[in-house]
């Protein structure tokens, strides 16, 4: 977590047995890593929270609910409804069982990940059929398809056939796999102090911050990007669920070209795209940018005029907080004031601007 003066939970000598000590019994032994582990939770959590306007529940987002299309033969119906019956209870969404290539009825289902589960090898044929023709249509875009198969071999998961329930637990797993998200890896550590001088400073560290910061690299600026909190993502590192979704245009939040996935490698960003989905893009654009963000920075004031501009800043990434100013040639503000508590902004002549500043 950086600098030993954050650390918050941590064990002491109580599960080493010394000369003259007495031993520790199996009781107590539990009772210190159960707190441990609390600790270790409530430090997690209120680290996330460093100058959050809002709580962060939780550090990790639980997988989302998915879709299961279970694809058998007439003879293998009584057992696709068991395995109907285990995945309805295993927070599957919706499932339905087909008897063959099911393209037309999965065409617009795209609100929640699809899980194909074919029963036999007749199955296993029309899942891939369907599957290939779910990736040819390109009429809606839609989030890669998971294939599993049970009692035959397939290109995707191949199961044994085994009880409905340790099946379902399987297909479960394979289907929540790249579903939740751990926020802890919004973490971005300090590379080194703030420069004192630069072309622009970037106050925030959400997508705006970060697309901006490695635009203005790209142009051949020189770049530091502020941001107040120790993690990167802005409102989406507070206030994402696992059930949020990107409710824009598919371009708004098409990041792919700046982490090296322009080809869609790890699939491509769609509308509604899941949180964990948004969440995974932006600590790789994160990382990527590394070099110039320094988190645990608050921007005070912003001085200057016609270029020449000083930010008077606040560097807490230590135990001591130390007071700096920062010059540079232009300042971008990219701060949310739409989601959660407002940040009005004052700016000398605002009353004389006739537009919206947003």
């Amino acid at each position: 977590v950086g600098d030993p003066s954050r650390v918050m939970a941590g064990t002491d000598c109580g599960f080493a047995s010394t000369a003259k000590s007495v031993a520790v019994t199996g009781d107590i032994a539990w009772m210190k890593l159960a707190a441990l582990a609390e600790g270790a939770r409530l430090a997690t959590q209120r680290y996330l929270e460093g100058n959050a306007p809002v709580p962060v529940r939780d550090a990790c987002l639980t997988p989302t609910a998915y879709r299961v299309a279970i694809i058998a033969s007439k003879s293998d119906e009584g057992y696709a409804k068991e395995l109907s019956r285990e995945l309805s209870n295993m927070h599957a969404n919706i499932v339905e069982v087909f008897n063959g290539v099911c393209f037309e009825a999965l065409r617009w289902a795209v609100d929640v990940p699809l899980t194909l589960l074919a029963i036999g090898m007749s199955a296993v044929q029309a899942a891939e059929s369907t599957q290939k023709k779910l990736q040819q249509d390109k009429a809606v875009s839609r989030r890669p398809s998971v294939l599993v198969s049970v009692g035959a071999e397939c290109s995707g998961l191949s199961l044994s056939r085994g009880s409905a329930q340790d099946v379902a637990a399987a297909v479960r797993d394979s289907s929540m796999r790249k579903l939740d998200f751990d926020k802890r890896s919004l973490v971005l550590p300090r590379t080194g102090p703030v420069p004192i001088e630069t072309d622009v400073v970037v106050v925030g560290a959400g997508l705006l911050g970060m697309l901006t910061a490695k635009r203005c690299l790209d142009a051949g600026f020189s770049v530091a990007v502020l941001e107040q909190r120790p993690v990167v993502g802005g409102i989406w590192s507070m206030y994402a669920n696992s059930f949020s979704q990107v409710n824009s245009s598919e371009g708004g939040y098409c990041i792919k070209e700046l982490i090296g996935e322009e080809n869609g490698v790890n699939g491509d960003n769609r509308d509604h795209s899941t949180a964990a989905e948004v969440l995974r893009d932006f600590a790789k654009l994160g990382d990527s940018l590394r070099e110039h963000i320094y988190t645990n920075v608050k921007v005070v004031k912003v001085m200057g005029s016609a270029g020449k501009y000083q930010v008077l800043l606040q560097d807490e990434a230590t135990s001591s907080t130390s007071a700096a100013i920062a010059s540079c040639r232009g300042v971008v503000l990219c701060i949310n004031d739409r989601v959660g508590l407002p940040r009005p902004l004052q700016v000398p002549g605002k009353e004389k601007f006739h537009g919206v500043i947003a």
